[in-house]
């Protein structure tokens, strides 16, 4: 059994449904390749964090470095570059900035921290580098998360397929001292079907493992080194301690929204489409549901998109916007104590990849464009 348990045992709560304050928040700034020539090169962005002055930290995987935005949305500089040397970067991801004001990179052999540049004002300056475990799950933009004592909460350690989730919990000289296990859910997929090529290779399909709109489970961890997960089938969050142990159960009376029929006819195509190019006939697809053989999607969105666990102790739960909020991201807010407190609305479809940064006056998401596929950086506030 871990010796990092809560000092005090929360007891298990079902929340009944409850009145909250729903608050729309404006778009305050974008960074697109129409605002800064800087952002037209951006690669895939792995990862995002602010620091204490509105700086916007951006991690390009494809070109191995950091982007560094200022609360105007201009280029301000860059943290690394493209290496195996200190302070070079492989393929970074997963950045966050802890309480200190020191960036967290991750990367695909180490964990390489920064504190802040006199010179240029940004969390620049090389600090030292934390060993990564091997076989890390390196491609993988979840934001990697701080606890309160200044541990540093690595989220991807491990890359093999159907092993358990975990969290690695790193102490102040780089060790390891406790790993905490993510719960395992009875919808828990692979993300993929695959089919035979030869007697020794085949091909994954990623995303072709169950519909468009299925429930699937999500989690996040604390800043008090504790694991929120949840199915998605039904508004239920559980809280578990370092020993696996539940502490607490959040619990929310969730209206059933039907699936906007215009959004459910796009989906049901693209399915379409995708399972018409694979080259062998469908019941010799491994890992395949049968309702993606038989092309059939859910009529109803799952009660939970996501869940995200904020640096201020409060729990960010996303659900899927419906026909009267379609364009929009719609999260319940729940607090330290696991009650409901608000609801936000934001002007547009964020990404749950990379992790959006969530704060009580901020956030900072990354947002698609439907027509070119590029992102767009954008920030939010009430």
């Amino acid at each position: 059994m871990s010796r990092f348990l809560l000092p005090v045992l929360l007891l298990a709560t079902g929340l009944a449904a409850q009145d909250a304050p729903t608050a729309r928040w404006r778009t305050t700034l974008t960074i697109s390749d129409e605002t800064d020539p800087r952002a037209a090169e951006l690669g895939k962005v792995f990862g995002l964090a602010t620091d204490g002055t509105g700086n916007i930290y951006a991690a390009d995987i494809d070109n191995g470095f950091i982007v560094v935005f200022g609360p105007d949305g201009r280029f301000r500089g860059q943290v690394g570059r493209k290496g195996r040397g200190p302070g070079e970067f492989q393929a970074p991801s997963g950045i966050v900035i802890d309480a200190q004001q020191r960036l967290w990179v991750r990367d695909t052999e180490r964990i390489t921290r920064f504190s802040r540049d006199s010179r240029t004002g940004l969390l620049a300056r090389y600090d030292t580098a934390y060993q990564q475990p091997l076989y890390a799950d390196w491609y993988n933009a979840r934001a990697s998360r701080m606890h309160t004592s200044g541990d540093y909460l690595h989220t991807a350690p491990s890359a093999a397929v159907g092993a358990q989730k975990r969290v690695l919990r790193y102490g102040a000289r780089g060790q390891v001292t406790d790993s905490l296990m993510v719960p395992r859910w009875p919808n828990e997929t692979t993300g993929y079907a695959r089919f035979q090529v030869s007697a020794n290779t085949g091909r994954m399909l990623r995303g072709l493992d169950v519909p468009p709109f299925t429930a699937v489970p999500a989690w996040d961890v604390t800043p008090r080194g504790t694991i929120l997960s949840t199915g998605g089938d039904r508004y239920e969050i559980r809280e578990s301690d370092a020993s696996g142990r539940t502490v607490r159960t959040i619990t929310h009376a969730a209206a059933v929204v039907p699936i906007v029929a215009a959004e459910r006819a796009e989906s049901l195509a693209a399915m379409n489409r995708r399972l018409d190019s694979i080259p062998v006939p469908l019941n010799k697809v491994e890992g395949m549901s049968d309702d993606v053989r038989a092309r059939r999607l859910p009529t109803h969105y799952p009660p939970i998109q996501s869940l995200f666990a904020a640096p201020d102790g409060t729990t960010w739960v996303r659900r899927w916007a419906g026909a009267g909020q379609r364009g929009t991201s719609v999260f319940d807010v729940f607090d330290a104590n696991g009650r409901l407190v608000r609801t936000v609305i934001l002007p547009a479809v964020v990404l749950d990849a990379p992790t959006p940064v969530l704060g009580a006056r901020l956030i900072v998401a990354a947002v698609e464009d439907r027509e070119t596929g590029g992102v767009r950086l954008m920030r939010f506030e009430p």
